[in-house]
């Protein structure tokens, strides 16, 4: 907007005076609305900064699932009764774009599969409302609605995904502790979906939808708009026991135990006693069932799945074939996802089984209703002599799934399957096949740092520098992001472009910095990037990553390679400022040592010791003010870093402020009511006693005088 152009960018202080007020317009009004309001308030800015912050608070909007499915119904009907809406208005009086329904609907399916296939598994399936949760954490150091212990429960979370954006700005003003760590960014696995994963009494059924989808006791939430981090929705395909047995062996027998039909997902109604033999193995109970019955055989369950069906998932090889000896078909599929033994036992690993179902007439290059092949699962698993086999019968090395359009190589290349990577290129698979946000097998390999994998595909031509279409990135920003040393000496080694910008213009040296990752950022500077390269939006360095996140040993590095100290980023901040506030005692030390400046103020006026005496770092408080830095106010409240410090109860540092010149009766801006506080009436609000007695006993005044 023209008007917001012509304005100075808003400082930290002005955007925690109108956080309130954007928050509650946020779910009620569209951005432009909500951008004129926020004008006539006297806060201007730009669209791009406003999603900043939206990320940076946290803020989505949501529908529920049962919502995005009556925008649906309510869509279709009205193109039938031929209308045509830009909006799907529903009883909640909520509009959903036309446009976004379908990705609503397919999101939320894809999330229902995630969730379904934790549950089943005991594992965690990562979902763009984790990364959104990280991303708090990393913010402000909260999670909101997810506990901790959620992501201390799955590894994938450590060391890869990029939820966080790349301008985690630490606030001026107290309160806001920032913790500055941001996550990786990363393509993510999707858990398949398995068809007994699916309770009876927790699915419904959705014409629009390829698959059974559970309805969950919380609503799934579904956003009105595409989120700014949507490559993130590319949840595919983490390797799981989704052939594993759900229901618990009792503990040393090899038996699976009875469970009542309303909790069990093997005595789903529907499904006969033969089905129950057949997926447990009971091979003499299968033939007594056929004796009684011959064509029993090919029965369906509640999901159309077939006896045949769940030995081959299992792989019960003798059951099988008793079951194709009494004629059963081994090309029905499942309606609702389009699998048929073939995909189940590919999945599963199950050689033998997979042999039998071919040499009985099943179809090697079958593609089920998710547009997944059983050589696409075999190499998505590593089974190689299964992915060999099947590559014997005529399967396509280069069919991809239709969701994402990724193929078995993309699949083989992320999960580290050396055997079978090798395998597809000797049949001619197309090495830098892209998948829906083109990303390559080898992008994907050096993400995760498959080594082996890596060279293989460099050495079948690779584009050591495929860039994705979203964010922008190359493979060596996700190896340097990731810690992969390894890999990225290879992509050096083979002319990766060292100084490759993805959208924002963050680099792999500025991520690789944010890390901590030194014997990276080393790699990378010998080899001439620029230690002083900006993002674009942020502005911020390699050096500012590295100061937040604590990393003196990759400042060092960064410094003696001509990295700038004193550069600020968009809202005025210097390196030593982020240190300061996350109390960084030896960052700190360094960079005062490399001639930072100490008096350097950031838009509103906020210095290093401003924000130490914030956030109570004694030991740097003590340094700055022994180096002579200035117990300055800020522009926008006149508070002082005594005023700070009394306020959050730091009482060592009130002590220290006095100590160095520090007002105790300094007075700063108030409120409407009380115009004019001081550090004695900050300490009290805050119950701070201990503060309160120190300032009184120095001779703070117990009334204000105005």
């Amino acid at each position: 907007m023209a008007s917001s152009e012509k304005k100075p960018l808003p400082s930290p202080g002005e955007w925690e005076t109108h956080k309130d007020d954007i928050c509650k317009l946020y779910p009620l009004m569209k951005l432009e609305d909500l951008m004129k309001f926020m004008e006539s308030k006297g806060l201007y800015a730009t669209q791009a900064i406003y999603k900043k912050k939206f990320r940076d608070w946290g803020l989505r909007k949501y529908v529920s699932a049962a919502q995005a499915l009556e925008a649906d119904e309510k869509k279709r009907r009205l193109e039938e009764e031929g209308h045509a809406a830009d909006e799907i208005v529903i009883s909640s009086g909520i509009a959903v774009p036309s446009s976004k329904i379908q990705r609503h609907v397919k999101r939320h399916k894809t999330a229902a599969s995630l969730a379904t296939g934790m549950t089943a598994t005991g594992t965690l399936a990562p979902s763009l409302g984790m990364n959104r949760a990280l991303q708090d954490v990393n913010n402000y150091g909260v999670m909101p609605g997810i506990a901790a212990r959620t992501l201390e429960s799955t590894a994938a979370f450590q060391n890869l995904g990029f939820g966080g954006s790349h301008t985690s700005q630490g606030s001026a003003y107290p309160t806001m502790t920032v913790v500055g760590t941001q996550t990786p960014q990363v393509f993510q696995q999707r858990s398949m979906l398995r068809f007994d994963q699916l309770t009876p009494e927790n699915t419904v059924m959705h014409p629009s939808l390829e698959a059974v989808m559970p309805v969950r006791t919380e609503p799934e939430l579904l956003m009105t708009e595409p989120s700014d981090d949507s490559w993130l929705d590319l949840f595919l395909l983490q390797p799981d026991p989704i052939n594993s047995v759900v229901n618990a062996p009792s503990p040393g027998t090899g038996v699976r135990p009875h469970r009542q039909s309303s909790g069990s997902r093997h005595t789903a109604p529907g499904r006969q006693p033969i089905h129950q033999a057949a997926q447990n193995g009971h091979l003499s109970i299968v033939k007594a069932l056929l004796r009684a019955r011959p064509n029993c055989c090919d029965l369906k369950g509640q999901f159309g799945e077939t006896p045949l069906f769940l030995a081959s998932q299992e792989g019960h090889i003798d059951v099988a074939r008793v079951l194709l000896d009494a004629e059963a078909d081994p090309s029905i599929q499942v309606p609702k996802n389009g699998r048929g033994p073939i995909h189940q036992a590919s999945q599963g690993g199950h050689l033998t089984v997979v042999q039998l179902l071919l040499e009985r007439g099943a179809d090697p290059d079958s593609h089920n209703g998710q547009q997944v092949s059983p050589l696409w699962l075999a190499a998505q698993g590593g089974h190689e002599a299964i992915a060999k086999l099947l590559l014997s019968k005529g399967a396509d090395p280069n069919f991809q799934a239709v969701d994402v359009n990724r193929g078995p190589l993309h699949q083989a290349a992320q999960g580290g399957h050396l055997e079978v990577v090798d395998l597809l290129l000797k049949h001619k698979a197309k090495v830098d096949v892209m998948e829906e946000d083109k990303a390559t097998p080898f992008w994907l390999a050096c993400q995760e740092g498959h080594l082996k994998v890596a060279q293989l595909l460099i050495d079948a031509g690779a584009n050591v520098n495929a860039r994705t279409s979203n964010w922008g990135r190359h493979p060596i920003h996700q190896a340097a992001q990731n810690g992969h040393t390894d890999i990225v000496q290879l992509l050096v080694d083979n002319n990766a472009l060292i100084d490759a910008g993805e959208d924002d213009n963050v680099t792999a040296l500025w991520l690789a910095c944010q890390q901590g990752h030194r014997d990276i950022a080393e790699i990378l500077l010998r080899n001439n990037a620029n230690p002083n390269n900006m993002a674009t939006e942020s502005r911020r360095s390699p050096l500012h990553q590295a100061a937040q996140n604590g990393h003196a040993d990759v400042m060092r590095l960064l410094i003696e390679h001509g990295g700038k100290v004193n550069n600020v980023e968009i809202s005025g901040w210097p390196p030593l400022m982020l240190a300061c506030q996350q109390g960084h005692l030896g960052v700190v030390e360094l960079l005062i040592e490399r001639q930072a400046d100490i008096h350097i103020e950031e838009k509103d006026g906020a210095t290093a010791l401003w924000l130490a005496s914030q956030q109570g770092h004694v030991e740097i408080v003590r340094l700055l003010l022994i180096k002579g830095a200035k117990q300055t106010a800020t522009r926008s409240t006149g508070r002082r870093p005594i005023h700070q410090a009394a306020q959050n109860g730091h009482l060592e540092v009130v002590k220290l402020l006095k100590q160095f010149g520090g007002g105790i009766d300094a007075p700063c801006k108030g409120d409407e009511v009380t115009k004019q506080i001081t550090p004695l009436w900050l300490a009290s609000q805050g119950g701070h006693e201990d503060v309160v007695l120190y300032l009184l006993e120095h001779g703070a005044e117990a009334v204000i005088r105005t």
